[in-house]
């Protein structure tokens, strides 16, 4: 809803940014959510951190209910499309990504990023046993806050190469996963250093991907309606989650390590054929639309 609500307002660059700023807040608070946890988990027990959690979206809830209906907007102005897309001189303004691609596009970033948020802390207890839980939700916290960091130069540099964003992006993200597997596989004095590493990979990973995805998204927006479009998207989105929550599922019996293996072989597999299931494409016209009356 935050995503069609920002469309129906904003086009071209102005919704990419507004994007990237969103995913901006999401990351924010999953850079405070876990050292705060690991603050509080030794005043607090687990019901009175649930009812302070609780006061947060019931707090975003009210501000909701301030947001004025998005003003109707035409579309993308020419020189919006140049902006976005400023290597390619006069592109035909009807050429967008396919709905199918933004799905593929979101599932698949989803696939390769998430399966590992659930098993990072079995992870972490097995390269370091003892670590202080604020030090493990450093940990977790440490490539969300990369995208933070890096988010708004990386939009701006992506302008016009959101396709080869993505594919760094799915291609970092599988970088990640191996080096995630590395001090598992062989624990020694070094193993903190490598997992450190690898988080910072997974933080290039989402700062590449996932402005990517918010440009690619501003391109698929435009002569759409955005409700629609978004929802579908979202759906396929939380169908990647849905995936890669099974995947772990089935392989987190053999080893912390096992659900990796997922986000290695896809991300390998994504980067490699980004270019095609991205693609921009000429809407068809049906012959009801295009005959004269």
């Amino acid at each position: 809803a935050s995503t069609a609500y920002l469309a129906a307002g904003l086009r071209g660059p102005r919704l990419a940014g507004a994007l990237t700023l969103m995913q901006g807040s999401a990351r924010a608070a999953l850079v405070g959510a876990p050292m705060l946890a690991g603050l509080l988990s030794s005043t607090l027990d687990v019901r009175e951190m649930y009812g302070l959690a609780a006061l947060l979206p019931a707090c975003a809830a009210c501000a909701t209910l301030l947001l004025a209906p998005p003003a109707a907007t035409p579309a993308a102005s020419p020189r919006d499309r140049r902006a976005l897309d400023p290597a390619t001189p006069a592109p035909d303004p009807s050429a967008r990504i396919t709905v199918a691609g933004m799905c593929l596009a979101e599932a698949g970033f989803v696939l390769v990023t998430v399966i590992t948020y659930p098993y990072f802390l079995p992870l972490v207890h097995e390269i370091a046993p003892g670590l202080p839980p604020v030090a493990t939700g450093v940990l977790f916290a440490a490539p969300h806050l990369c995208y933070l960091a890096a988010a708004p130069v990386v939009l701006r540099r992506l302008r016009g190469r959101a396709r080869v964003g993505l594919a760094a992006g799915y291609a970092l993200a599988c970088a990640s996963a191996v080096v995630h597997v590395l001090p598992a596989l062989a624990p020694d004095a070094a193993g903190l250093v490598v997992l450190v590493f690898g988080r910072l990979l997974l933080g290039a990973a989402l700062a590449c991907g996932l402005p990517s995805l918010s440009l690619l998204a501003t391109e698929a927006a435009s002569g759409r309606r955005p409700g629609r479009l978004f929802g579908v998207v979202e759906a396929g989105a939380k169908g990647g989650a849905v995936v890669a929550g099974v995947a772990a599922s089935a392989l987190a019996g053999l080893s912390p390590v096992a659900p990796l293996i997922v986000s290695t072989v896809a991300g390998v597999a994504l980067a490699a054929t980004t270019a095609r299931f991205t693609s921009a494409r000429v809407p068809h016209e049906s012959p009801e639309r295009s005959s004269p009356t």
